[in-house]
């Protein structure tokens, strides 16, 4: 049996587990974690690389088979996410136009701007839009920008799955990674997302690159590989603020088993510690918060009055983040005393403890300091329900039948895969570490998943990677058993005949073109609306200011910006038109624009004669009374209307008649 040192791959783990069998969890776990040198990134490459170089001719030729399946699935993706015409929808165009705002503040060395456009990204945090920032500088601000980087993030996540299997000791870990890739690299849902500007391709990425980095600190015990681990994790936290939870809170569960063995005097002591702490105003206080928090959440908006008038708590994020703000309050209050608690708490930590709090917890506490941050947070883990019963048949399979329909290449390939992912919970109880902690995150992602109330396929995207990873490494351990008494040379054989199988069967073929081109044209909004942004942009470019009223997801104030800082220096980013938020009421409207005081009032409208665009008209209602009004308004007067029959919109341009000398209009 050869070491795992300076890259070198172990070929044999059995005789390493039958060794060990026996002995006591203390000394089982030492020797599965052996202390080596703490290793730089490079270190960590170089000897991954040996590990590929060293691999005999059956690996060889899976990783040849598989390379060849990547080839023919990636490269029709890349070409259509760089070449199609088509236009970002609203979520899409928001990310883009992230990305370009803090590119330009880079292009206009205004340090302040970009962080003013890092903090502002509340909802959806700011990873992706700083991915895209080189990018958007060197290639431009074009849509197939953002679309190539999304393509190319898609291939490096297959490559990363490849790694992944290489984390471990097992015999096999490179037909773990090899199957692993193979599945991220022909599922429809994958290829479909790498075509859009959306957030599933990185977040696949990153957690991939957290789940290996943390296997291979479970693996070898080295420093660095853990703090990189929590790097990873935290990152993919400020990609997508559920992708983090997804892994992070089984990580931290996974680490506080690892820590101790619970025993019952331990028990009894951290249940008196507790009581003791109960005892104390302020937890007692935080208890009751979070409690009135999950109501609110559970039972809607609480109203009540409060001397006479109506007070209305509709948000838990509001309430959380006054709880936390009042506990940063009285830390700070008593600064001394803080800091020496928090001076007794990393002592008591061993060194994967202390760097969790320094790389993960301090990060997200101090994002967390700003309102904005906690509020819409909690907002956006709510977000609202699709109105399927929790516990109906329906809601609860609807993402194992978009698992097996949506997310694999073959039915048949997703009911053994999530057989074989099931299968793996039964090491929750187990001493395999990586084991564990990935039947953790999978129950975990899967579970939470399920029990949202807004469902939709794309939601599924971290837990389906996990499960095909759990099933991957069930597949090849099941292998590894049923060919256990045969020869190694003959054993390895048998593994890569049917990994080649697997590959030749389910991944070779190839990409569904006309399914990725129906997938991507569902996401998308068709090339005939540029016509009309561009007359959009071309108005608010002659003029100071503007407004825009008729937007929604298909033709998004987030689209309408993208177009019109594709112009470059020639267009100020004040001459963006603005748009109201929500849905809001006429009058509200309509006072709104006397105070704003535009030069123009654009507003988008159904073309005469054409069939109106589905959910148009459900989304801008309201907008045909406010037109009404500005037309008798003698404030303003219409100078353009344009159709554009092709698009099926009528773009009308109303002109503020009051003069610089005229008061403001109240």
């Amino acid at each position: 049996m050869k070491s795992l040192h300076s890259g070198t791959l172990t070929l044999d783990s059995s005789l390493f587990n039958r060794s060990v069998a026996n002995k006591s969890p203390s000394s089982r776990r030492s020797q599965q974690t052996p202390k080596l040198p703490a290793q730089l990134p490079w270190d960590m490459a170089r000897g991954d690389w040996n590990r590929l170089r060293s691999i005999a001719l059956p690996e060889s030729a899976v990783v040849a088979l598989l390379a060849f399946a990547v080839f023919r699935t990636v490269s029709p993706v890349t070409a259509l996410a760089i070449g199609s015409s088509r236009l970002p929808q609203w979520d899409m165009a928001k990310y883009g136009v992230s990305g370009l705002r803090m590119a330009r503040a880079i292009e206009d060395l205004d340090p302040l701007a970009l962080l003013i456009h890092v903090n502002g990204l509340d909802v959806w945090p700011p990873v992706f839009p700083l991915l895209e920032v080189p990018v958007f500088l060197c290639a431009g601000p074009g849509y197939s920008s953002a679309r190539g980087l999304v393509a190319a993030l898609f291939a490096a996540s297959i490559v990363v799955a490849l790694w992944i299997g290489l984390q471990s000791r097992h015999q096999f870990g490179l037909a773990v990674g090899a199957l692993t890739a193979s599945l991220v690299a022909s599922s429809p849902m994958t290829q479909i997302f790498a075509t859009v500007v959306m957030l599933e391709s990185p977040g696949t990425l990153l957690l991939l690159l957290a789940v290996g980095l943390y296997l291979r600190s479970l693996d070898t015990g080295d420093v660095r590989s853990f703090a990189f681990a929590c790097i990873a994790s935290t990152t993919l936290f400020f990609c997508k603020y559920n992708y983090g939870m997804v892994w992070i809170l089984p990580m931290t569960a996974n680490e506080i088993l690892r820590a101790q063995e619970p025993s019952g005097h331990q028990v009894s002591a951290s249940l008196k510690r507790l009581g003791m702490a109960l005892r104390r105003p302020w937890p007692l206080i935080l208890i009751v918060g979070l409690a009135i928090a999950a109501a609110i959440e559970i039972t809607g908006p609480w109203r009540f009055l409060v001397g006479g008038k109506t007070v209305s708590a509709s948000s838990a994020g509001t309430l959380l983040y006054a709880l936390y703000a009042l506990t940063l309050i009285g830390w700070s209050l008593q600064p001394r005393r803080s800091f020496q608690s928090a001076r007794q708490l990393l002592l008591r930590l061993n060194h994967r403890a202390r760097s969790m709090l320094a790389l993960i917890a301090l990060p997200i506490a101090l994002w967390m300091v700003v309102p904005a941050h906690t509020i819409n947070l909690v907002d956006f883990l709510v977000n609202r329900s699709t109105g399927r019963p929790l516990l109906s048949l329906e809601s609860l399979l609807f993402y194992p039948r978009a698992f097996i329909g949506e997310y694999s290449p073959s039915p048949a390939v997703g009911v053994i895969v999530l057989l074989l992912a099931l299968s793996s919970l039964r090491r929750l109880r187990g001493t395999d570490e990586a084991g564990r902690v990935l039947a953790l995150a999978t129950l975990f992602s899967t579970m939470t998943a399920i029990a949202h109330p807004y469902k939709q396929p794309r939601f599924f995207f971290l837990a389906a990677t996990l499960l095909w990873f759990a099933g991957s490494r069930e597949a090849v351990k099941f292998l590894s058993r049923i060919t256990d008494r045969s020869r190694e040379r003959t054993q390895r054989w048998i593994v890569a005949t049917l990994v080649g199988a697997f590959l030749l069967t389910a991944a070779i073929p190839g990409t569904d073109v006309d399914r990725l081109l129906r997938g991507h044209r569902r996401h998308t909004v068709d090339s005939t609306t540029a016509e009309v942004l561009t007359a959009i942009t071309d108005e608010a470019a002659r003029v100071r200011s503007s407004i825009l009223l008729g937007t929604w997801n298909h033709l998004s104030p987030w689209l309408v910006e993208w177009s019109c800082l594709q112009r470059g220096p020639s267009m100020n980013p004040d001459q963006v038109p603005r748009g109201p938020t929500g849905r809001p009421q006429r009058a509200n409207i309509i006072s709104w624009i006397a105070a704003d005081q535009p030069e123009i009032v654009m507003i988008l409208s159904g073309a005469p004669g054409s069939q109106p665009r589905p959910g148009f008209e459900d989304e801008t209602v309201w907008v045909t009374p406010v037109r009404r009004q500005l037309a008798q308004d003698p404030r303003f007067a219409l100078v353009l209307r344009e159709d554009f029959p092709t698009a099926r919109y009528r773009l009308e341009v109303f002109e503020s008649t009051r003069t610089d000398e005229e008061p403001v209009p109240r």
